[in-house]
């Protein structure tokens, strides 16, 4: 009898386990689930930093999710050392130097690494190491701290059309890269449209990648450029126009040492129209001159 029970017993266990080992098998994952910061926050910021050389390390940038677009400026006290721009996500920054035949490090390649990020996500430390760069001649893997530092600004509005209106608000932590707001108003409409931009200063109309990147209190100084928006939303020509993207230029004059916007230039894309014209507007209704730093 005992064993005609123990055989039983048997007969169900492995009964059991072919029941479950069909395709119904559940996999549960026991690793903690991550929290707190998720990365820097680089929404139309600017962080700086110190290199092993005493070079500052300046990088202006916006954020869309967790994609990073920007520039970045090396320099040594008022000289530009070499600049470039800054891409990939909040988790790895990759700095690639301009291919114009003004910068001296275009082959330039530099990651960053954030760490130990505070809470309000605006410091952090930073593994900094360079696959190839000129700017500091070998850099290996090092560690620094990351913060936003003191930044000038520059306002501009201006009309556009007696129901359109432009404005331009950025700043900069370099003198040579601007992050900020292009705002789009129409008061017959009641409707606006804004997006960040982020523009490099340069001797000429062209962008960084074709002409050599200047301060913006160079006397050779035309202004900054920049490619596109980022986080654009609202709307601007009708109440349910789709813009997908501005690009322009902002040109300026000095005043002793005091330059201010004295003319704005943007182009507009919609899904209908591809390419709409705004300007060059080269009368203000407000302006505020940039004290640079």
């Amino acid at each position: 009898m005992k064993k005609l029970l123990l055989t039983a017993l048997i007969f169900l266990f492995v009964a059991v386990l072919s029941a479950c080992s069909g395709s119904s098998t559940q996999n549960i994952d026991y690793a903690p689930t991550a929290v707190g910061p998720s990365g820097l926050d680089m929404k139309a910021a600017v962080y700086k930093t110190t290199l092993p050389s005493g070079n500052t390390l300046t990088i202006t940038t916006d954020q869309s999710g967790q994609n990073v677009n920007g520039a970045y400026t090396i320099k040594n006290g008022a000289t530009i050392v070499s600049s470039g721009t800054v891409g990939n996500s909040v988790f790895q920054l990759t700095l690639i130097g301009h291919k114009n035949f003004g910068n001296p490090c275009p082959d330039e390649a530099i990651t960053i690494v954030p760490s130990n990020i505070n809470t309000a996500r605006n410091e952090a430390d930073i593994t900094v190491s360079g696959q190839k760069s000129c700017s500091e001649s070998l850099l290996p893997p090092i560690i620094r701290h990351i913060s936003k530092p003191v930044t000038a600004t520059m306002f501009s509005r201006g009309t556009i059309s007696t129901n359109q209106e432009l404005s331009i608000s950025v700043v900069s932590g370099d003198n040579v890269n601007f992050v900020g707001s292009v705002i789009l108003d129409n008061t017959l409409l009641a409707i606006s449209a804004t997006g960040t931009i982020v523009g490099t200063v340069t001797n000429s109309g062209a962008g960084p990648d074709t002409a050599p990147v200047v301060e913006i209190n160079n006397p050779l100084a035309s202004g900054f450029v920049f490619t596109r928006a980022t986080n654009f939303s609202g709307h601007f020509f009708s109440a349910n126009d789709n813009i997908t993207n501005i690009t322009g230029q902002i040109k300026t004059a000095s005043l002793g040492s005091q330059p201010s916007i004295n003319e704005i230039s943007v182009t507009v894309f919609t899904d209908i129209t591809n390419a709409l014209l705004l300007g060059p507007i080269s009368s203000f209704t407000a302006s505020q001159s940039y004290i640079p730093l």
